[in-house]
């Protein structure tokens, strides 16, 4: 595992609020276009939800983290709660939800790697204000607060505010985006860290207008995208650029880190992976721009096997 190359990790605290799903991955040759219907050419049925995702990459690098959210009562709760401790992640705060079935995504991934996925929320559509206020001392507790909008807005602005208000330090990963506006108080976090299509939907522009940086000098455009971003109240922006890498900005400064080279499997958990990493390293060391090199490092690494599998295997 990971965790044994990053001694440096242990003392970090990262409490992750969100998402807690089963995953059904179906793999197919090219991703299905409206009213197609394809053969699979495998399956497989494994833990995921962006907040889940994020709280084991955390851990698999090292750190101390715990995870807060809900399951259903159904046959998939007990599955879900002891694959996460299997990974190292404390689940006392995981919350059985009375008639309710756990949060489900119908994931397919093609054969370069791309992938559509359908969420069901289930339990995670139950995660509210007053169950974050049960979490308020171990939120209070971290180093790190890893957000994402997989539950209720309510719940996460509910989280930030018993973070910040406690100095801990709070990383947005927004997605998905919802149809419906997001409060201007969202984004006053300490990071934000969008893919592209997040990044171009939270400052109004549809992608279209803002094509993906397919050569590094079309990076300033994406640069243009980050200001905005900063000015709508995180302190720090990332925008994760895919094969591109990643484009960072302080304020100040942008600084552009490329994408590692890797022969890329499954692309679904890579942002993740790369938040999870992000947060652990961010917390152990204190320097923003080491945590960002080494969450592109996972990230990549992630993508060379199913989920999360190649962190587990490292």
């Amino acid at each position: 595992m990971l965790a044994q190359d990053s001694p440096d990790m242990t003392n970090a605290k990262i409490v992750v609020l969100g998402s807690i799903n089963m995953d059904l991955i179906a793999r197919c040759h090219a991703l299905p276009l409206a009213g197609q219907t394809l053969t699979a050419t495998g399956f497989q049925q494994i833990r995921g939800g962006k907040g889940a995702n994020q709280a084991v990459a955390a851990s698999l690098v090292g750190s101390s983290v715990r995870m807060l959210g809900r399951v259903g009562e159904d046959g998939l709760a007990a599955s879900l709660i002891d694959e996460l401790k299997q990974d190292g992640v404390h689940c006392s705060q995981v919350l059985p939800t009375p008639n309710v079935s756990s949060g489900l995504a119908m994931i397919t991934v093609s054969d370069d790697a791309e992938n559509q996925i359908v969420v069901i929320p289930g339990a995670n559509a139950h995660v509210d204000a007053a169950t974050v206020d049960q979490f308020a001392d171990v939120i209070s507790m971290g180093d790190v607060l890893l957000l994402q909008l997989e539950i209720p807005l309510p719940a996460v602005l509910r989280a930030k505010e018993i973070a910040q208000a406690a100095g801990v330090r709070v990383i947005l990963d927004p997605a998905p985006i919802p149809a419906t506006p997001l409060p201007a108080d969202l984004f006053e976090v300490d990071l934000i860290c969008p893919n592209e299509t997040e990044a171009l939907e939270i400052v109004g522009r549809h992608a279209k207008q803002n094509a993906t940086a397919a050569q590094p000098q079309e990076i300033t455009a994406w640069q243009n995208v980050a200001e905005q971003l900063h000015q709508q109240g995180s302190r720090n922006v990332i925008i994760t650029l895919g094969k591109q890498g990643v484009l960072f900005f302080d304020g100040n400064q942008h600084q552009h880190l490329s994408a590692q080279p890797v022969d890329a499997i499954d692309t679904t958990c890579a942002g993740d992976a790369f938040a999870g990493a992000l947060a652990a390293k961010w917390a152990a060391t204190n320097d923003l721009i080491k945590a960002i090199e080494f969450g592109n490092q996972i990230a990549a690494l992630s993508t060379t096997a199913t989920g999360l599998t190649a962190l587990r295997t490292e």
